[in-house]
């Protein structure tokens, strides 16, 4: 009897284990899935700033012509400033999502090689 017991332990402990790894991995695949969903949104976030700072600058350099053709050269000179910054600021917004959206793809790409691991 006991010797029996012995052998069902020693021929169902692989199967046990097994059991925990495909569970432990497919537990990681989801944490890595939420992950590439939060950066996924983090990138859809920079895109729409990245956007309002490119409209904002052609807002800006609009009156900025508009105020070159009046002769009021101060105002044309600080909307074009301000179009600078605008820019600057949508490149950086743009360069963040393009990060936020690699980091997404690494993420599903983790996820999809521990749902592999887990078969």
């Amino acid at each position: 009897m006991k010797t029996s017991l012995i052998i069902l332990f020693v021929v169902l402990m692989p199967f046990l284990v097994l059991a925990q790894n495909t569970e432990y991995y497919i537990r990681q695949a989801e944490a890595y899935q939420r992950e590439a969903e939060y950066y996924s949104k983090q990138a859809e976030a920079y895109k729409r700033d990245a956007d309002y700072y490119n409209k904002q600058a052609e807002e800006y350099l609009r009156d900025a012509d508009y105020y070159a053709r009046k002769g009021d050269t101060s105002k044309s000179r600080v909307r074009q400033d301000w179009a600078k910054e605008a820019i600057n600021k949508a490149r950086y917004r743009e360069d963040r999502a393009k990060e936020a959206s690699d980091k997404a793809s690494v993420r599903l790409q983790w996820a999809v090689e521990a749902l592999r691991k887990a078969r």
